[in-house]
């Protein structure tokens, strides 16, 4: 989840910075904990069609934190806990499409066409591993944060209540990097394991991003309300999308942006919004946004909420309980 074509965006136009966590003098890394799950089970190429590598899972897990320990930092785990309700209809899709791809899979079983490429390209998380998972970083005795609801707004809190002491979140969420209070962001494929025990990361820094889209750091929450978020409702956010798109290219004198890919409308759009710089305020700047593209003020008075109002106290806790289920009840049957 995050903002529409973000991460690719950040990936064309930004450059990244390159460093060994042994020569920073931070003290916490924040992973994005469910993130950091699907990571690890990926790179390790490890089974979840029949029933799960969990011992394997686990060496790769405590090989992860006794090296950042080696280092010098201490790792913050971030637990998203229950669904926002904005996000159920988004919720209730996927789920739905991990229903068809378990069905297809039960099928190609049955039918002796199952390739091996198939089961990596639609991994799910095999049942029991959350559990496991949160068992794992309490017996390594780290700090085990989980949020009301998505733990992204818990993790910018974080930062803000250590200013220097958080060096980056660990993530594949995008919209971390539009969050005040969080610097710098680490996506998962830019973490390597040294031979010498180290960690080297390549991380994306906000104010880089920024000049980039050549807007200042109170435009963000408006950006990311003109290319849709994950907070947004997806009906309304579709109506709007189109809208939006519409409005942008008759301002900035294109014939359409319908055909338009994701890079190239992020490009579009913060150039559009360049014109309103000169506003600061905003409530005013975000009534003015709303009232130039057609679309209601609500859409971005929402995402500024979310973005640039943190969250209550993070207190840190046990996840209980793992719902999931990788198969419907009929599976092999």
């Amino acid at each position: 989840m995050g903002v529409k074509g973000l991460k690719r965006w950040v990936s064309v136009k930004c450059n990244s910075r390159r460093t060994l966590l042994s020569k920073r003098k931070e003290k916490f890394i924040a992973i994005d904990a469910l993130g950091f799950m699907y990571f690890l089970y990926k790179t390790e190429s490890l089974d979840w069609l029949y029933g799960g590598q969990f011992s394997r899972f686990e060496a790769a897990l405590v090989r992860y934190i006794t090296s950042v320990r080696k280092v010098g930092f201490e790792p913050v785990f971030f637990f998203d806990g229950k669904r926002d309700e904005n996000k159920w209809e988004t919720s209730l899709q996927r789920a739905k499409e991990r229903a068809e791809t378990c069905n297809l899979i039960k099928t190609m079983i049955k039918e002796g066409t199952l390739e091996e490429s198939f089961v990596r390209r639609n991994m799910l998380s095999p049942s029991g591993i959350r559990r496991h998972y949160v068992h794992i970083v309490r017996a390594n005795n780290c700090r085990i944060m989980k949020a009301a609801y998505e733990a992204d707004g818990d993790i910018a809190k974080f930062f803000k209540s250590n200013p220097g002491d958080c060096f980056a979140v660990w993530t594949n969420d995008s919209d971390l990097l539009c969050y005040k209070d969080i610097p710098r962001v680490v996506f998962f494929e830019d973490i390597t394991l040294t031979s010498a025990g180290d960690i080297c990361c390549n991380y994306f820094e906000q104010t880089n991003v920024l000049a980039n889209l050549n807007i200042p750091a109170n435009f963000l929450p408006a950006l990311v309300a003109m290319l849709g978020n994950d907070l947004l409702n997806s009906k309304q956010d579709k109506l709007h999308s189109d809208k939006i798109k519409s409005a942008v290219a008759k301002e900035c004198g294109l014939r359409s942006l319908s055909s338009c890919n994701n890079v190239k409308l992020i490009t579009i759009c913060s150039r559009y919004l360049q014109k309103f710089k000169r506003n600061s305020d905003e409530h005013s700047l975000d009534a003015m946004i709303a009232k130039s593209l057609g679309v209601p003020i609500g859409r971005f008075q929402s995402t500024r909420l979310a973005y640039f109002t943190l969250p209550g106290i993070v207190e840190e806790t046990v996840v209980e309980q793992d719902t999931r289920i990788c198969f419907p009840p009929d599976f092999g049957q």
